[in-house]
């Protein structure tokens, strides 16, 4: 079986999911922000209070789910370093073995 891995399109797409991580700390804390606001200056009692605690909760989630994406981008580009290591060993040691 020949082993076929493209470490190029595996940073690519690790970036691509730190820009999505971004963008929805970038929505969390400006448009969501902006949002809440607008409503906390419009609505009052209790029912707004409730609301306003669940649109934090909600913003705090959507910032944990960015750092998420963030690890999981740090962790495909260590395995695509680990397997284009790995790639280039062998291709190294057959170059070596056949010359």
């Amino acid at each position: 079986m020949i082993f076929n891995f493209n470490y190029n399109k595996a940073i690519q797409q690790a970036k691509k999911i730190e820009d999505i991580a971004q963008e929805m700390r970038t929505m969390a804390n400006t448009a969501f922000t902006n949002a809440v606001n607008s409503i906390d200056s419009i609505w009052d009692g209790d029912s707004s209070v409730i609301y306003l605690r669940h649109c934090a909760q909600t913003k705090n989630q959507i910032i944990v789910k960015a750092n998420d994406l963030d690890n999981l981008a740090r962790r495909m580009r260590n395995v695509a370093r680990v397997l284009k290591e790995a790639e280039d060993r062998v291709i190294k040691d057959i170059l070596s073995i056949f010359g």
